[in-house]
Formats: structure tokens, C-alpha cells, sequence
């Protein structure tokens, strides 16, 4: 398995800005998939190595769900949120050790993912929002296909120029 994004999701729930320090399932998938979209639109580096697929329902990472449930650093908890709905929550278990050392430049965006997850979250806005309006979602929802977001970039980048 990716030992990258292993520690990219270890990372966010380690530095995470809630005071419970853990995350719901669906919104850490979420977070690694913005870091992913800006390191490709930003930098045109490809983070993670990852390829997405998109559905009606957002980004979607197979590896990224194996790794939240099968590995042992990783703690999956149902807790019931304020309507009564059941959340599946993420935390880190004590042994859980980074094998990646981080550049400054990528604690630097995954700190600025971890700020704009939590202000969403916080303020009652919609994270989902913010993830569903990046552009691989909008183009490519509902398709089979599974995407570098390196490599829709660089289709794109010949449009920023007009």
C-alpha cells in the first residue's frame, strides 16, 4: 500500500484543528483528495500518486479506503452526530509512526487543507461544497474512468492561457 498517503492521512489527523482529533470518514478522503488538487494545479505535482474517480457523491479512492480499513494506525468509530445520523469517525492509534519525511512546502498546503476543512466544518458551511465545485469533479462525475489529478492539469493548462 502507498506509504504516502498513509501519512498524508495520518498527517491531517494528527494536526487536525478538532478538539476530538479525529474526522469523519468521508471528509478525510475528502481532504486528501484537495491536496491532491492543489499540489496538481498549483505546483503540477502529482502528491499522492493517486488516480480518482468521481460519482455524484464526490472523490472516490479505493486505496484510500483500504488503507482507513485495514491498517491497525488507523481507529474507525460510528458516532451518532447532532440529527441522530450515524458518522463513522477516524482517529490514529498510538502506534502509529510517519515512514515519509514531509517537505515544508507539502506540511505547508495539507496545514492549509487542514484550515479550510475545519472552517467549512465549523462555520456550518459545506466542505462538500467546496470539493464538489473543483473542476475533476464537475467534468468527470459519473464516470468509470479513474483520473490523475497531475494529468488533468496539465489538459487544462493550455486554457489558462487564452
Amino acid at each position: 500500500m502507498n506509504k504516502k498517503i498513509n501519512d498524508i492521512l495520518g498527517y491531517f489527523l494528527q494536526n487536525n484543528k478538532f478538539s476530538q482529533k479525529e474526522i469523519q470518514y468521508y471528509d478525510l478522503i475528502k481532504m486528501a483528495y484537495v491536496a491532491d488538487w492543489i499540489f496538481a494545479y498549483i505546483d503540477s505535482v502529482d502528491f499522492s500518486g493517486l488516480k480518482w474517480k468521481f460519482d455524484d457523491y464526490g472523490p472516490k479512492q479505493n486505496e484510500v479506503s483500504n488503507i482507513l480499513s485495514l491498517k491497525a494506525e488507523f481507529n474507525l468509530v460510528v458516532r451518532y452526530n447532532d440529527f441522530n445520523e450515524k458518522d463513522l469517525m477516524v482517529s490514529l492509534s498510538d502506534d502509529f509512526q510517519y515512514q515519509v519525511e514531509f517537505s515544508e512546502r507539502e506540511r505547508e498546503i495539507m496545514d492549509f487543507v487542514i484550515d479550510i476543512a475545519h472552517k467549512k466544518i465549523e462555520d456550518s458551511t459545506s466542505f462538500d461544497n467546496h470539493v464538489f465545485e473543483t473542476y475533476p469533479v464537475i467534468a468527470f462525475s459519473g464516470s468509470d474512468e479513474e483520473y490523475s489529478l497531475k494529468d488533468v492539469s496539465l489538459k487544462l493548462q493550455p486554457m489558462a492561457n487564452l
